[in-house]
């Protein structure tokens, strides 16, 4: 660093960081890794692997019952959050939306994302499932519009799906809307 050689100190703060991390001293690589970030913003990879040992950090102090454990979770997701705006293909996007749902799995906002990231790469089946947990959320919130709206994207994807046909059709008698859950009931038996 001190030759001016900023790439070249990067790397090697980042082999130490490794380094570090593999001794048992998350908090020296995490540290190591902040400086990396001063120096290079940018280096996706330090940020990555700052935001995986904040997570593996949180989930040993979850499973301690450390009350430290809530704000490593917080830093954790804010550093995937920061990470996942740099990341501009649904390749790129969707472990990095993996992880944060298996961190926050109560976020809806996070698993429609993964869902949208899921079609993006062709994969209708991990979308429609993505799909069905928030559908299934927003009917055990009484959300039933929502629920509907979700219900139907589902169907545009697969639009055989019995159980969501059934359920949009449940949905619809709840909202009052005999005229849908008709239609969708009369689709269902059809299929």
């Amino acid at each position: 660093e001190a030759l001016g050689d900023m790439p070249e100190a990067c790397r090697r703060y980042m082999i130490y960081a490794d380094r570090c991390s593999q001794a048992g001293y998350p908090d020296v690589a995490i540290q190591t890794l902040d400086r990396v970030l001063e120096l290079d913003g940018s280096l996706h990879k330090a940020r990555e692997r700052r935001a995986e040992l904040l997570a593996k950090l949180a989930r040993a102090l979850a499973e301690s019952k450390s009350p430290e454990a809530p704000a490593k979770l917080a830093q954790a997701t804010a550093e995937y959050e920061l990470l996942l705006g740099f990341l501009t293909t649904a390749a790129e996007q969707r472990p990095i939306l993996s992880e944060l749902v298996a961190l926050q799995p109560k976020r809806d906002d996070l698993r429609e994302q993964m869902a949208m990231v899921s079609l993006e790469l062709g994969d209708h089946a991990e979308a429609v499932i993505d799909l069905q947990e928030l559908a299934m959320n927003a009917l055990e919130a009484e959300e039933l519009e929502r629920a509907a709206g979700i219900l139907e994207k589902i169907l545009e994807i697969d639009s055989g799906d019995l159980m969501t046909l059934q359920s949009l059709a449940a949905t619809y008698t709840k909202l009052g809307n005999p005229e849908g859950a008709l239609r969708q009931y009369r689709r269902w038996v059809k299929s």
